[in-house]
């Protein structure tokens, strides 16, 4: 008999949430990049044209031996191959527990009324304070 872990199940359970929640919105034709630092690695991220926004969100992980409180927000930035401005939003991910499940989820909105233009998408975690010329707190 197979044994499944707590982490199987709790990976598996979000991953069929994330495939159910995007069913209804069109994913970006691009594939979105990530940069995870030593204190939280970026899990997954997946990107869908939500009409007059672009909906970014996805589940972040706390490694195994990392103590302490965890700082800083998630930098997520839209780039156009026509050259405008690129656009910048900040956002926290969900409550991690300090014992058993240490993943999170996170998710922001971008206001981008023309998601087939987006040409790059980047989701980094960054140790310090949210940026001044960012968007703040367009969570879904």
């Amino acid at each position: 008999m197979r044994r499944v872990t707590a982490l199987q199940i709790a990976a598996g359970g979000a991953a069929g949430l994330l495939t159910s929640a995007c069913a209804n919105n069109p994913a970006l034709a691009i594939t979105p990049e990530t940069s995870s630092g030593k204190s939280l690695k970026i899990w997954s991220v997946h990107a869908e044209d939500d009409g007059d926004t672009v909906l970014v969100r996805g589940l972040v992980r706390r490694p195994a031996l990392a103590r302490g409180m965890l700082d800083g927000h998630l930098h997520v930035v839209a780039r156009f191959s026509d050259g405008r401005p690129e656009v910048i939003a900040d956002t926290r991910w969900s409550r991690i527990a300090p014992r058993g499940s240490r993943t999170g989820s996170y998710a922001v909105r971008l206001p981008i009324a023309d998601a087939a233009a987006v040409s790059h998408l980047t989701v980094s975690y960054a140790p310090t304070a949210d940026v001044a010329d960012t968007i703040p707190g367009m969570n879904p």
